[in-house]
């Protein structure tokens, strides 16, 4: 038997144990507010929402939104419509892409950030993935007609423990995406690689991007729509 076969039904049957065990209680009904400062940060940026329709959206925690848009211009001429919000996990964005009119921003494509804050919970790598796998066909349905693009979760500089379980959320996402109309963008090795062997090369922080991360970030973006060939405007 093959060696991505045995991955395949290793990780396969972890996810059903997992799933049968805790996930049974997980439902659409799992998006989460925060606080009131928070609603109103979330309001200011749905309102980009209606500026310049036709741009690509980056959606997600801190890691979206620390994305400098000199860069997005540079590498994709046009800066992104920016929904990230610091400290969100995946229950908060969705709770805000469910207030959001995602639709009338058109946009070629959707970039989603999202789980790195999970990761500061109790949830395992299974319940991390499972909920944004949910949370993709959410964001699809709010905006049928843009490609959506998951990002590999970004592994944290020193915390060894951590990223053991998210090299496995990773995997998972994707092995379980293949059967999924939404793309993965690989970043995770070459990230990994750098706080291995000098963290400053693409890291501010033990969890953020410098500018030369998210450089590289923005050419594993463009990869990932010449690939597949997605991210082009829609009437």
């Amino acid at each position: 038997m093959s060696q991505f076969f045995i991955k395949f039904f290793s990780v396969f049957f972890v996810w059903l144990s997992c799933f049968s065990s805790e996930a049974s209680s997980f439902d659409q009904n799992f998006m989460e507010p925060r606080d009131e400062k928070w609603a109103r940060v979330s309001k200011i940026r749905g309102a980009k929402l209606g500026v310049r329709p036709g741009r690509p959206i980056v959606l997600g925690d801190s890691q979206a939104a620390r994305w400098p848009a000199a860069l997005q211009i540079a590498q994709f001429g046009t800066d992104f419509v920016n929904l990230g919000v610091g400290n969100d996990r995946i229950e908060n964005i969705l709770w805000r892409v469910n207030q959001y009119d995602i639709q009338k921003a058109n946009a070629p494509f959707i970039f989603v950030l999202m789980g790195t804050n999970n990761f500061k919970t109790t949830d395992q790598p299974e319940i991390i993935v499972e909920k944004i796998l949910a949370g993709l066909d959410v964001i699809q349905q709010k905006s049928p007609n843009s490609d959506i693009l998951i990002s590999e979760i970004f592994p944290w500089c020193g915390d060894i423990e951590r990223n053991n379980n998210i090299k496995k959320a990773n995997d998972m996402l994707d092995l379980f995406l293949r059967d999924k109309p939404y793309t993965l963008v690989r970043s995770y090795e070459k990230l990994y690689s750098s706080c291995e062997t000098d963290p400053k090369e693409l890291y501010h922080d033990k969890i953020h991007l410098n500018e030369d991360g998210y450089e590289f970030l923005g050419k594993s973006l463009q990869l990932a729509l010449e690939i597949e060939s997605i991210g082009q405007p829609r009437n």
